[in-house]
């Protein structure tokens, strides 16, 4: 049982400004993944709704939906609906990476299986860089083995906030296609309004301190409250041009369907579009 322990971090209410700041009720549903004993050493979880909803008589479908939308609006956590799949998203970094350096315990030692297990493109995009914030081999490795259109490593030139997490084939015929990354270039306009400038950077914290001292936090935390709306306006704007660029590989495509699916030994199957991409 890969989360028995449900360890989820008390400074997450004491220290975590990000966390601070969400509703009450997505603070709760953000506990309730983290304590789901099915989730896995690399953050990931099948996300069944209808059982996450029985934790609560008066919690409904979508309500919960509601809740991981903001999760995913302030980067805590990812979902996607298509495969059914939800990854939180520092999980890997905060907590299973410990032992590969040399810490508590041993949970690494699932990391990639259960990485390589995650459906979603997207969810493995978003744990691939993770996996390359943590600058070790093994990490990186399995980073480049389940995103191999390279996520670029890093935090990007104007980051988001982070949110925080605890501490806490056979034999035999072809293989079916993979899927295939799509990049994002997020708008400029995005991320700022027009002589505001991007959201302020720390070099000493991913997230906003407390500490009165730190200038840059200070500076980050004043930005983030003249834009309440940053995350959200980001994360609509990545979506969109994701989906952009999805229909536009569909289109290009000579083999798939509108969907953008081809049929393979009488199952339906993601197409990865590689005949377009070697024509």
């Amino acid at each position: 049982m890969a989360n028995a322990a449900a360890l989820i971090n008390e400074g997450l209410w004491r220290k975590d400004r990000d966390f601070q700041r969400l509703p009450r009720m997505a603070q709760c549903t953000f506990c309730q993944v983290l304590s789901q004993k099915d989730l896995d050493t690399a953050g990931g979880l099948t996300l069944h709704l209808d059982l996450l909803v029985k934790a609560c008589d008066e919690l409904t479908v979508e309500q919960l939906k509601a809740d991981l939308a903001v999760l995913e609006a302030h980067r805590f956590l990812f979902v996607d609906y298509d495969t059914d799949e939800l990854l939180v998203r520092s999980y890997v970094r905060l907590v299973s990476a410990k032992s590969a350096t040399g810490k508590t315990n041993n949970a690494w030692r699932s990391v990639p299986k259960n990485a390589r297990l995650i459906a979603s493109e997207k969810l493995r995009r978003e744990l691939a860089a993770e996996l390359r914030r943590l600058r070790f081999k093994q990490a990186t490795d399995l980073a480049d083995e389940i995103d191999p259109d390279l996520t670029p490593s890093g935090p990007p030139s104007n980051p988001l906030s982070t949110g925080s997490e605890p501490p806490t084939d056979s034999e035999g015929g072809p293989k079916p296609p993979s899927s295939v990354s799509v990049p994002v270039l997020v708008s400029p306009s995005v991320v700022g309004s027009v002589g505001e400038g991007p959201r302020p950077e720390c070099p000493d914290h991913e997230t906003n301190s407390e500490t009165t001292s730190c200038l840059p936090c200070m500076k980050r935390r004043k930005w983030d409250k003249a834009h309440p709306d940053y995350f959200a306006r980001l994360e609509a704007e990545e979506k969109r041009q994701r989906a952009a660029a999805r229909q536009k590989a569909i289109d290009d495509c000579p083999i798939c369907d509108e969907f953008g699916d081809i049929t393979y030994d009488d199952s339906v199957l993601k197409c990865n579009h590689q005949e377009t991409r070697h024509a």
